[in-house]
């Protein structure tokens, strides 16, 4: 019997299979307790890599924002952890763009 992945490639002729991330384990940003009682509202968007081990990569700010909200994002998307891409078997690392919002009540 096949695995769902040999099953997604089975068809594939050109290239290679390629098959995308799936996340293992997802961690929500915790909202800054002081922007929170503020009422501030932002939107942090990160950039990096799915390592080939499925580890987060080289994860970084695409845009500033204030440092909380900075610092809750990187923590949470920092202890995400994949099942790696993989072309034609093998596990390659793979650029991430993520967005997490925090949204005042």
């Amino acid at each position: 019997m096949r695995s769902p992945r040999e099953t997604v490639c089975a068809g594939s002729q050109i290239g290679g299979c390629l098959e995308p991330p799936v996340k293992l384990l997802d961690v929500r940003p915790q909202y800054p307790a002081r922007q929170r009682q503020a009422g501030v509202s932002a939107e942090v968007n990160l950039e990096g890599r799915i390592g080939a081990d499925g580890f987060m990569k080289d994860l970084h700010l695409a845009a500033s924002v204030a440092g909380d909200f900075a610092s809750a994002a990187l923590d949470a998307a920092s202890a995400w952890r994949f099942a790696p891409t993989r072309l034609g078997g093998v596990p390659i690392e793979t650029p991430i763009r993520i967005t997490f919002e925090f949204q005042a009540n």
